[in-house]
């Protein structure tokens, strides 16, 4: 059995820059079930571990047995 967005229950969004920000914006809008979206928290940091990117997300999803 796998997981999907579905069953998305907490989110962490690490941001470098307000750009990637309203990026994180429009992809909750086209991943996430609009009546069940996830917890989510969302910090700006100075950077994500990998050079030249702005964006990290952590997640936790829940899948029934």
């Amino acid at each position: 059995m796998g997981a999907d967005f579905d069953h998305m229950v907490k989110a962490t969004y690490y941001v470098t820059d307000n750009a990637s920000s309203r990026l994180l914006g429009t992809i909750r809008e086209e991943l996430y079930n609009p009546r069940r979206p996830p917890a989510a928290s969302k910090a700006l940091v100075k950077g994500v571990g990998k050079n030249g990117h702005s964006l990290m997300l952590d997640m936790i999803a829940a899948v029934p047995k």
